[in-house]
């Protein structure tokens, strides 16, 4: 069950993620898909990540990109 829950979380994120680096009436496209910032994740990848950093113990889980400027990768 608790594999469900985390995969549900990851696949949120990547839709999010997605929505922000391709829709441009998204909030937040104007900061990242109109810089050409692209999701180059997969929901695993998120998932991992989730599992990784405990993600579900946190009280406002995030993904950061390394460089600013650069894509969204693992």
């Amino acid at each position: 069950m608790a594999r469900v829950k985390t995969l549900k979380h990851a696949r949120g994120r990547f839709y999010s993620i997605g929505a922000r680096c391709t829709n441009p009436k998204t909030n937040g496209y104007k900061y990242y898909g109109a810089r050409g910032i692209k999701r180059r994740l997969t929901v695993l990848d998120i998932h991992y990540l989730w599992v990784r950093d405990h993600a579900a113990a946190m009280i406002r889980p995030s993904i950061d990109r390394i460089n600013p400027k650069g894509d969204y990768t693992l």
